[in-house]
């Protein structure tokens, strides 16, 4: 996916402007800024239910799966018919395999009142998987969660990219989970904002960790592009 110079604008004041953004294949690009800096309505242009006011995106595929930051489970489905819910077209195996690959076989009879909170963004993650194809947003989605289980999440997106040849959007305010899960690390900030900063993580990055004394120096610079 490719965005030029898009701008939005709600009445007189500017939101975005001019943001331009590349996701490669099998890529996780992280959009890190501030809360209020307007990272879910670039990503709502994005994905097609906003339009920008000025700019042109080129979309690899019309299929886009996309994690919110509350899983939206409906309560009264179980998880399999939740997961059916966006497609009723495809086989059930499908449905099937998601669910293996966020290590939720056996639970898709159980309803989500029936789940802890990390079970039920898998299983949002394991919906988005079986609606998406092969181009994933995440709009903050484990922001909820206690800091071990957030970790597990962000280590199974890294997972998920390798074995379902993804290409990732994920958004977040935090530092620790941008340094945790993206090679790439996009800083949205200003008013109006825009792209203030790139940054590749993939030469810090040895087995995917990054050591503790780059991690420190490359927090010192993503915050002073944050806050600049």
């Amino acid at each position: 996916m490719v965005s030029e110079a898009l701008t939005k604008a709600y009445g007189e004041r500017v939101i975005l402007k001019d943001v331009d953004l590349t996701i490669g294949q099998q890529e996780i690009v992280c959009l890190l800024g501030p809360s209020g800096a307007g990272k879910t309505t670039l990503l709502n242009m994005l994905i097609g239910t906003e339009e920008a006011d000025t700019g042109t995106i080129h979309r690899s595929t019309d299929r886009i799966g996309y994690v919110f930051q509350e899983d939206r489970l409906l309560p009264w489905l179980t998880l399999f018919e939740n997961i059916r819910l966006v497609d009723d077209t495809r086989p059930d195996e499908q449905i099937y395999r998601c669910l293996r690959n966020v290590s939720l076989n056996g639970y898709e009879n159980m309803k989500p009142r029936q789940m802890s909170g990390g079970m039920r963004q898998r299983g949002a993650i394991a919906r988005a998987l079986f609606y998406g194809g092969h181009l994933l947003f995440l709009d903050e989605p484990f922001k909820s969660l206690d800091e071990k289980l957030r970790y597990d999440m962000l280590h199974l997106v890294r997972r998920l990219r390798e074995q379902e040849n993804l290409s990732v959007l994920f958004v977040t305010h935090d530092m620790d989970e941008a340094l945790c899960v993206a090679d790439r690390v996009l800083i949205l900030s200003g008013q109006p904002a825009g792209i203030s900063g790139t940054y590749d993580l993939r030469p810090y990055r040895h087995d995917g960790t990054i050591d503790e004394a780059d991690e420190f120096r490359l927090k010192r610079t993503l915050r002073a592009a944050l806050y600049a």
